[in-house]
């Protein structure tokens, strides 16, 4: 009898657990303002934004668009903010700072989303967060073969790939002392590379 009520407690616990649990794939990880998506254009992200100003940045590869305006709709905290936009595959990271005093509220915010998901190599100044692997993903396969017809040829192609299909396809990292304190950084650039391989 007493195995019985045991074998039926751990079976109770157990699915309890897993009715509890957040499967990475079933949070958003989409950058942190709504109605943005990673990839999008810089004309289509104003549009969703509709901020009267801000600036642009050009480098080689990338811009940013800094908004000095500062926006409340994320996690419901006041931030300034940037997106760095690839010019040919689009938005691929969010940057924000929040006051110091408002380190706390949105480090709770930020665990309550993505809960247990730490990365396992957390960096000294603050906290991470990792979505799936690329090697995760079912189509992993498919991602790499892609991968290879690109850039295969290229002198580098071995170092790139181990590198590319051990990144997550999204961080995100919030920095708590030093110089950028306060900093919230969500960087979906793997996510990018995978959809324009998949879908180009």
């Amino acid at each position: 009898m007493k195995k019985i009520i045991l074998f039926f407690t751990f079976l109770s616990l157990g699915v309890f657990s897993f009715g509890c649990s957040k499967d990475k794939n079933e949070i958003n990880w989409n950058p942190p303002i709504k109605g943005l998506m990673w990839g999008m254009s810089m004309d289509e992200v104003k549009k969703v934004l509709n901020f009267k100003t801000y600036e642009t940045s050009d480098q080689d590869k990338t811009t940013e668009m800094m908004i000095d305006e500062k926006c409340n709709t994320i996690y419901g905290i006041d931030m300034v903010f940037k997106l760095t936009f690839d010019k040919n595959m689009g938005l691929f990271k969010f940057e924000g700072v929040c006051d110091d005093s408002n380190i706390p509220d949105l480090k709770e915010k930020l665990e309550e989303k993505y809960g247990t998901y730490l990365s396992r190599q957390q960096p000294s100044h603050g906290i991470r967060w990792d979505s799936e692997k690329v090697i995760d993903r079912e189509d992993y396969e498919e991602i790499m073969d892609l991968l290879f017809d690109r850039f295969g040829s290229q002198p580098e192609y071995d170092s790139l790939k181990e590198g590319f299909k051990y990144s997550p396809l999204v961080y995100v990292e919030l920095i708590e002392t030093g110089k950028r304190i306060g900093t919230l950084i969500v960087n979906g650039d793997k996510q990018v590379d995978v959809d324009t391989l998949l879908n180009d």
